[in-house]
């Protein structure tokens, strides 16, 4: 509840309600008590366009949607006295306003407002003057916002990225805490957790990148952008470093000699490091001072000296296996610790000058840009256009809605139509969903309303009430639909409340209006050309390949030619995010009926290969950061090539390319399994002769080649089972 109080939504709720209660207050002194629901409209209307990001975007989003929804309420007004005209001039103006979609989020956000605008310009009819009038008070609000949201940005900049930082070292946390667990004895972990968190951090990271790597704080390169800057930098690595598997400890615990006591002692290692960065999330969220003393934690040289003496109380040639395991694992652990370390020393460091030159390839490559151009709109203007299908089936339900409450002579028809609004998505399951938690957020709201009504009949009691509900309803949207649907009950019940008399009539026909859009929204959704995930999951899956590819190929380079990790880094990102994508279509394939789930089992089973596959470039990709001992780069280039191979089938496979043989097989030619058979014969040797110390660079060595070995290994043998998996689905499909 407080990281929520203390959190950018709420305090934009905040920034909402304050704006409406002054603009409210300035023209309640002035005498001009109508003009209250015309600027409060401009403010809220406005609001929906107030998204993190370029402030220059931000800006002219919301100036756009001030625009376009005065425009709306003109004609809306005009024709509002024909009823024929009305339904034609609701459909051109959803339809063509709800396509904009098309051009990414913040367009979405746009057309949320300008859907908003028009719902609304129905509230009231105006004539004449009284219509300009109307518009013109709607600009003052919405323009209002904007310099005070301008601001407001302005003084909270810095909170505003480290709330951002403290969720997303919170999900690392979190990620590591995972790791601790799944390395735990007899503990299973469910799968669909690390799916999840993945996701998140993915999408966190991008937001971040937007915030910090555009224009968006008002420019300039201060001391505090770089710093939070270079923390983001440090956290993906950490991000890489925590979806890595460095260890198989399931296939070690079958060993005779395992040491399972010994073992735990890395594995206090993880959880500090665990309580490590939650400290750091408390400390980002509160700046107050935290001890992050870390107290007994083992040095490298400890971890080392351990090893060595299991290895020596042990036959060394029978417990190789184990010893060059853990001091993998032990490299993996210092690793992480000193990412961490530096994350730290960002935080209470004042000085970072080193950031500057990586800043304009971070601008240039890493952040995800938003293309507005006519060529996308009409590319989109086709029936297997998701964005088009949505805007069809919200157009129909909006009309729909709309004609329902006419025919059966609903006080407020166009309540039919918000609650369409807000419930629509482009999906049949989130529409579904979303329509069951907003039919019982509103019953909540209007229990709460009543027990309110019951009590008191207060004028100020209820405008605090509207107030209070605008916050938490606006605020909540994202993160509990179900509680942010009975604030907004609540919000629209006292708000009529303040200028109607008839208080349970408002109650009565916001809960019928409610159910009838929710009904009209989930009935159309799967009758209107409905769109199934399971139609588009297999271009997502190919699409997820592809970056792993590019993935292994920038891998592969820059193992052999260790220069500028930039394309290395674009590369891991686009694959995180793709599997991310991936994770998400099949959270929305899960929502769609049953009988749309056709081979869900399989889908799930290939979508964790397909996350270890992931973990296995993420293991290998960050370990070969710093290890180059070894002279095997022509046989890890083949060996990347064979899998690359297999991932090549599986792609022509979901594509169904009758031209290969879908048991078809790749040879497993691994020269570095030659190579390591090489070096252990020749520490044998050196064994067999006496010889029980190892000179550094020759352990060093044997650690690579080991490690990476069993990398390949295991992402070899994930890519024959995604082969397997695939020939299933597609099996099952014919």
């Amino acid at each position: 509840m407080k990281s929520y109080l203390l959190s950018y939504d709420f305090s934009r709720g905040v920034l909402m309600a304050f704006t409406v209660l002054v603009f409210g207050l300035i023209t309640y002194f002035s005498g001009n008590v109508d003009a209250i629901p015309a600027v409060t409209i401009g403010v809220l209307l406005t609001s929906f366009c107030d998204l993190q990001g370029d402030i220059r975007k931000r800006v002219f989003t919301m100036g756009l949607s001030i625009l376009m929804n005065s425009l709306s309420f003109l004609l809306i007004s005009f024709i509002i006295g024909n009823t024929l005209l009305l339904f034609i001039g609701i459909a051109v103006l959803v339809f063509f306003i709800s396509y904009l979609g098309v051009f990414g989020h913040r367009a979405n956000m746009l057309a949320f407002s300008g859907l908003m605008g028009v719902v609304l310009s129905m509230v009231q009819r105006y004539d004449g003057p009284g219509t300009l009038e109307h518009v013109l008070l709607m600009c003052i609000g919405g323009v209002g916002y904007i310099i005070m949201s301008t601001l407001f940005h302005f003084l909270t900049k810095k909170r505003q990225v480290n709330e951002k930082l403290a969720e997303l070292i919170a999900l690392n946390a979190n990620f590591i805490h995972l790791q601790w667990e799944r390395n735990q004895l007899n503990q299973k972990v469910d799968e669909s957790k690390r799916l999840d968190l993945h996701q998140q951090i993915t999408e966190k990271q991008e937001s971040l990148r937007e915030l910090l790597f555009t224009n968006e704080l008002l420019g300039g390169a201060s001391k505090t952008r770089n710093r939070q800057m270079l923390m983001l930098v440090e956290l993906i690595d950490i991000a890489e470093l925590t979806m890595a598997n460095p260890i198989d400890v399931y296939s070690l615990r079958q060993h005779p000699n395992w040491n399972e006591e010994l073992f735990k002692e890395f594995q206090d290692e993880l959880h500090q490091q665990y309580v490590w960065l939650k400290k750091m999330e408390l400390f980002l969220r509160t700046d107050k001072p935290i001890n992050f003393t870390r107290e007994n934690s083992p040095t490298r040289e400890d971890f080392s000296q351990k090893i060595q003496e299991f290895a020596e109380s042990h036959d060394i040639i029978k417990v190789r296996a184990i010893s060059l395991a853990l001091l993998n694992y032990k490299d993996y652990l210092e690793r992480q610790t000193a990412k961490i370390a530096n994350v730290q020393h960002l935080l209470q460091s004042r000085k970072n000058k080193e950031l500057q030159p990586i800043l304009e390839v971070y601008r240039e490559k890493f952040v995800s840009s938003e293309e507005y151009t006519l060529q996308g709109f009409k590319e989109s203007f086709q029936l297997s256009s998701p964005i088009l299908r949505h805007s069809i089936r919200l157009t129909v339900s909006m009309v729909s809605g709309y004609f329902l409450g006419l025919l059966l002579n609903v006080e407020n028809p166009y309540w039919i139509m918000l609650t369409v609004v807000v419930i629509m998505r482009p999906s049949y399951g989130l529409t579904k969903q979303r329509s069951i938690q907003r039919v019982l957020g509103t019953i909540v709201g209007v229990l709460i309303s009543i027990g309110i009504v019951l009590i008191t009949n207060n004028f100020y009691v209820y405008l605090s009430i509207a107030l209070t509900s605008m916050i938490f309803g606006f605020s909540l949207i994202n993160r509990s639909y179900f509680w942010a649907a009975t604030a907004i009950t609540l919000n629209v019940i006292f708000a009529f409340f303040l200028i109607l008399p008839d208080q349970w009539g408002v109650i009565q026909f916001r809960l019928i209006d409610t159910f009838i859009g929710a009904v009209v929204s989930t009935v159309v959704a799967y009758t209107i050309l409905p769109y199934w995930e399971f139609k588009t999951l297999r271009s997502t899956m190919i699409d997820t390949l592809q970056a792993n590819q590019k993935y292994m190929e920038e891998i592969t380079h820059f193992y052999c030619n260790p220069d500028s990790d930039i394309n290395y880094r674009l590369s891991r990102k686009k694959s995180f995010a793709a599997s991310g994508e991936l994770n998400a279509a099949f959270q929305r394939f899960t929502q769609d009926p049953k009988s749309k789930q056709n081979n869900a089992k399989i889908y799930y089973d290939w979508l964790v290969l397909n996350q270890n596959f992931l973990s296995g470039l993420a293991s290998l990709g960050s370990y070969i950061q710093n290890h180059h001992s070894a002279q095997i780069k022509n046989e890890f280039k083949q060996s990347m090539e064979v899998i690359s191979d297999k991932l090549d089938i599986i792609q022509r496979s979901l594509n169904h390319d009758t031209s290969i043989n879908p048991e078809a097989q790749v040879a497993q030619d691994f020269q570095i399994a030659e190579y390591w058979k090489e070096i252990e014969k020749r520490r044998d040797q050196e064994l067999a002769e006496g010889n029980l110390k190892i000179t550094e660079q020759f352990r060093l060595e044997m650690q690579e080649v080991k490690h990476i070995k069993e990398d390949l290994n295991w992402l070899y043998d994930l890519s024959r089972k995604l082969v397997e998996v695939t020939n299933k689905l597609n099996f099952n499909a014919s």
